[in-house]
This record gives structure tokens, C-alpha cells and sequence, in this order.
């Protein structure tokens, strides 16, 4: 890990071990302010043995607690969202190549990344997380392969919905009266979404360009 303090003109490196564990694959970063933030991760280089790994600093990156591992191997984590302080996501990526392991999760906060539970996207194989997004506690949306899923409810349930393969970012700028989303993945995707839109909508919520 590197950081920078003065915007960009110096970056400082940060050790990224927690105890035995090298977190040599992190992918995606977040930090609430100076001192406090959670780094998405994988516990080993070796996606073989690689749990899913999500790592918590209170001190600008200096030290790190392990927040958050799986229980099974060839998992990575991939993409992190907070819609508020408290509450946030990670999508969790499975490889691993047994037919019989077909469930796919997201971890998921209340605290602020001290605690993760795992949630049930989907019983699918076919599915692999990218991209995650939040526009509030409840209401938020992840890319994956083959398609992507919605949800209303801060992922109890999900809902497929087709806004392109493989979506790796979401971005989500709101306005005074609505939510303007944009996403990547194999294609280019964007949307307008009311402030106050329903499941309907949330469903709908990005739409091929």
C-alpha cells in the first residue's frame, strides 16, 4: 500500500501484512478520513489457497486488522462500497473450479468495517462479482458475469437485473432531485434514477447506452 498526504506530491509505502498473512493481491481501497479506512483484499498470491480477505487501518495504513476471511479457499474480494459510515459492501469472487460449489456472497457492515456477515447474492456458479455500488443503506446494485442484481433491502434479496456483462465500476452522482449512474464492464452504461425511486425502478436503474 502507498499513501500520500499532501495531494499527491509524496507517496509513503505502508507494510500490508497482518501477522503471517501477506495480503499480496488488495483490490480495492476506501477510507473514510485521514486515519481510518478497509482494504479489499485475498490472504494468499496463490488463488488456490486464497480466502477472501478485508483488512481495517485506524492509523493512516501504519498497522491493519483482519476484519473479515472466508472459510473457503479460491476466493478473492474484489470491489468495496459504503453508502453511509456505518454501512457497507464488498462483493466476494469465487474460482473455484468443484461443479458442487455454486453459492455466491457479499460481505456486508454495520459498523463500520469492525464486523462483516456474509450475505446470499445468488446459487449460481455461472455468476462472479465485479463492481458494487450503494445510494443508501438498502438500495444498491453489483455487476457480475453474466448480468447483474439489484436490491432494495440492504441484500437480503436480490433481483437480476441487465444493465451489461461484467461491470467492474459503478459510479452514482446525485443531483438535487435524482441519482445519475454510469458503469463499465464490457460495454457503457448509464441511467437518471429518482431521489426517492422504488424497487421498480432500482430494477431498472442503469440501462444500456
Amino acid at each position: 500500500m502507498v499513501y500520500s498526504g499532501d495531494l499527491g506530491a509524496i507517496w509513503s509505502q505502508r507494510d500490508r501484512k497482518v501477522g503471517a498473512l501477506d495480503t499480496a493481491m488488495a483490490f480495492d481501497v476506501h477510507f473514510f478520513n485521514f486515519n481510518q479506512g478497509v482494504i479489499a483484499a485475498g490472504s494468499s498470491a496463490d488463488v488456490t489457497q486464497a480466502n477472501a480477505f478485508i483488512l481495517t487501518s485506524n492509523d493512516v495504513g501504519v498497522t491493519w486488522t483482519t476484519a473479515y476471511q472466508s472459510s473457503r479457499q479460491y476466493e478473492l474480494t474484489w470491489k468495496i462500497s459504503f453508502s453511509t459510515r456505518d454501512v457497507g459492501y464488498v462483493t466476494i469472487q469465487s474460482y473455484d473450479p468443484d461443479l458442487a460449489v455454486s453459492k455466491r456472497y457479499v460481505a456486508k457492515t454495520t459498523d463500520g468495517g469492525a464486523i462483516w456477515a456474509e450475505l446470499l447474492l445468488v446459487d449460481d456458479r455461472a455468476v462472479r462479482q465485479f463492481g458494487i455500488v450503494f445510494i443508501d443503506a438498502n438500495r444498491g446494485w453489483i455487476g457480475t458475469m453474466p448480468n447483474g442484481f439489484a436490491t432494495v433491502d440492504g441484500g437480503a434479496t436480490w433481483t437480476k437485473t441487465n444493465f451489461g456483462n461484467a461491470v467492474n465500476k459503478i459510479s452514482v452522482i446525485k443531483a438535487a432531485d435524482a441519482y445519475h449512474a454510469f458503469s463499465i464492464g464490457v460495454s457503457v452504461a448509464r441511467t437518471t434514477v429518482p431521489i426517492d425511486a422504488g424497487g421498480e425502478e432500482v430494477s431498472r436503474i442503469i440501462n444500456s447506452v
